[in-house]
């Protein structure tokens, strides 16, 4: 959001709501790269939702003293509700961009019981939208709170700045082709991402004898399981997991590895964020086959990467088996993706979408 924000400052005026990410703290006005934001005040969370109050003074003030000429609402959010009860908020065009759906393949049960209720408010913010803008066609074709809300759809993907100064900085990083695959997986460590296939299929990769190597980046509610799997597994040298990466260590990383793996096996993976930045660091992608998620519309199967079965670790190993020592598949992918990148995915070009959706209304 802040990317967009500040490619989009070329040719508009743009300001963010946002929530604070603790409660209890007033509203502030701050500068973000070249994105102005404001700070909602939150009294909490619940069922992962921040709560305010606030908003309902907030957000008609700033319609009244910014007099937008449009309101780019990011979904799920709850605060956004708000806006359906003042008339001025109304009478601004709104563009609806649906990240995701509320309910997934194993919703928390108080998603479950509550929905009901937001869907009320949920369906009022799409008839009011003038534009609802989804991020790849795959998730639009499969998502049930769209359907019959499809006239206003049109799919504009999520999208990343070309190469940063230090992305360009790092080129000159080792990128050779080493014994070992280097598999880069970035991710929270959370059941939905998959990540025990992965491993299970370099355990079987290594008893086979390939030679790879696996770093696991992110954090989460499974990382002392992931350990302890390591550890048991006696995987510790060629299994190594990275819990805290600057911007920089992380362009490192990626420029080291030789494929980047996202084994995810339900389509809250909604997109895929991290394979734009493999891409763009030129580097392919093995992903899987989550029937609506858009990372088979963001990987080209056999072109920028490998798109395997999901849940399914025999596949995976199919896939890192067709990479291992064969540098020019590695290559050749790799340079597909940035090109696949440069095409659809690079910021300066998505942000030529948002603005004839702006223009248009």
């Amino acid at each position: 959001m802040q990317e967009l924000m500040e490619v989009q400052r070329q040719d508009n005026k743009v300001v963010g709501l946002v929530h604070h990410t603790s409660p209890f703290k007033p509203c502030k006005v701050q500068k973000l790269g070249k994105a102005t934001i404001i700070r909602l005040p939150i009294l909490g969370k619940f069922v992962f939702a921040p709560i305010t109050f606030s908003g309902f003074w907030y957000l008609p003030a700033l319609i009244k003293r910014l007099k937008p000429n449009a309101i780019h609402l990011h979904v799920p959010n709850t605060t956004a509700f708000i806006l359906l009860f003042f008339p001025s908020a109304r009478r601004t065009p709104w563009v609806v961009h649906w990240h995701a759906d509320v309910i997934g393949d194993a919703p928390d049960w108080r998603l479950t019981l509550l929905y009901p209720v937001y869907r009320l408010f949920e369906k009022a913010l799409l008839t009011q939208a003038v534009k609802i803008i989804v991020t790849s066609p795959d998730y639009l074709k499969t998502s049930v709170p769209l359907v019959g809300f499809e006239h206003k759809c049109q799919v504009i993907p999520l999208a990343l700045k070309n190469a940063s100064p230090a992305e360009k900085a790092n080129k000159n990083a080792d990128t050779k082709m080493r014994a070992a695959l280097e598999v880069l997986c970035i991710g929270r460590f959370t059941y939905y991402k998959g990540h025990i296939h992965l491993l299970e299929a370099v355990r079987e990769c290594i008893e086979a004898g390939l030679l790879i190597k696996l770093t696991l980046v992110g954090n989460g509610e499974l990382l002392g399981q992931y350990k302890e799997w390591i550890l048991n597994n006696d995987l510790t040298e060629q299994i190594s997991i990275r819990t805290k990466l600057n911007d920089d260590e992380l362009l490192c990383s990626l420029q080291r590895a030789d494929l980047v793996c996202l084994p995810s096996i339900e389509r809250t993976e909604a997109f895929g964020v991290v394979l734009l930045e493999a891409m763009r660091a030129a580097k392919p992608c093995i992903c899987t086959d989550i029937t609506g998620s858009g990372m088979s519309f963001v990987v080209e199967h056999e072109k920028t990467g490998l798109i395997v079965k999901a849940s399914n670790s025999e596949a995976i190993q199919d896939a890192l088996k067709k990479y291992a020592g064969n540098p020019e598949l590695l290559l050749e992918h790799g340079l597909a993706g940035k090109k696949r990148f440069e095409l659809l995915f690079d910021l300066d070009v998505v942000k030529k979408e948002w603005q004839k959706v702006y223009d248009s209304i």
